[in-house]
């Protein structure tokens, strides 16, 4: 039985790809690379001469079928690589891991560069908590609706990808739907015109409207928003329960998590899913408050 390894390559500059990937490289049998022409110039700068074939979205259910039965007969070593980052995220490679994985195939993960955590560690915004969504739709219709969303779901700190060509509408889309959010919108990270437009979403707008350079390079945007706290439910009539208490009743009685009483009181009383959920955060919110003051 072979060996899959999971490498992280450097976003920009190559002097990032760690000692363990650059040894995995050169020593397995056969790399899988997302795009074998862009690859290239990163083995020949590390004198890496493994064979090297093509791996990306167009071809990787029948490409990974290939891979699995040599990594299966022949015991091999295989390097799964991307353009740039850590694969399988916003990148092809998760139907082969989950293929060796459902085989029995050893996988693992060579760490390293990663454009999600490069840009969330210089943005200076509250991530104990994240979402990253990728790349946003293209139509501006389809943004809004991801955008508004993203409000419902009341999702503080998001990291999205965008490219050049459309990084004013994303921006233009984000001060329309959360003109309080803060922003950090980072360009070419790590390479040598690594920048970054930061501050309110209004003043990103500005900067990036002011800059002739704008339109060059890939970006990984964190956005954070602070929302309004839930609108405070109608008062109960007399002798019904609140949605909280009803929540706390199903779980005592049948023994639920909250997840499963949301659903559980959505159904029976005919109380639109959103509603409830909103119950259940204040009702997350007041134990907490209870065991802080505990």
């Amino acid at each position: 039985m072979g060996t899959l390894y999971v490498v992280a390559t450097p976003i920009g500059n190559l002097s990032d790809l760690s000692p363990r990937a650059l040894e995995v490289l050169r020593s397995c049998d056969l790399i899988l690379a997302e795009d074998t022409r862009h690859s290239k110039r990163l083995l020949q700068h590390y004198d890496i001469h493994v064979p090297l074939v093509s791996y990306h979205k167009f071809n990787e259910r029948s490409r990974a079928e290939e891979v699995l039965q040599r990594l299966v007969s022949e015991a091999i070593a295989v390097a799964l690589i991307s353009d740039a980052g850590t694969p399988c995220i916003s990148d092809p490679g998760t139907e082969i891991v989950r293929r060796a994985r459902e085989l029995g195939i050893p996988v693992y993960g060579v760490s390293g560069p990663s454009a999600v955590a490069t840009a969330i560690s210089v943005s200076g915004l509250p991530a104990r908590e994240f979402t990253f969504l990728g790349f946003l739709p293209r139509k501006a219709g389809e943004l809004k609706e991801v955008l508004r969303s993203i409000r419902e779901r009341r999702i503080s700190t998001f990291v999205v990808y965008e490219s050049p060509r459309r990084i004013h509408q994303l921006a233009r889309a984000l001060l329309e739907e959360f003109p309080q959010a803060q922003a950090c919108f980072c360009c070419e990270l790590t390479k040598v015109h690594e920048r970054a437009y930061w501050g309110p979403i209004a003043e990103v707008v500005r900067q990036l409207e002011a800059d002739p350079n704008a339109g060059y390079g890939e970006y990984t945007v964190v956005v954070h928003v602070e929302h309004d706290p839930p609108a405070a439910p109608a008062p109960p009539a007399a002798g019904e329960l609140s949605l909280e208490a009803r929540l706390v009743q199903v779980m005592v009685e049948r023994g639920c998590s909250l997840k499963e009483a949301v659903a559980a009181v959505a159904r029976e009383q005919g109380v639109p899913r959103r509603e409830v959920y909103q119950a259940s955060l204040r009702l997350r919110a007041l134990v907490a408050g209870q065991e802080e003051e505990g």
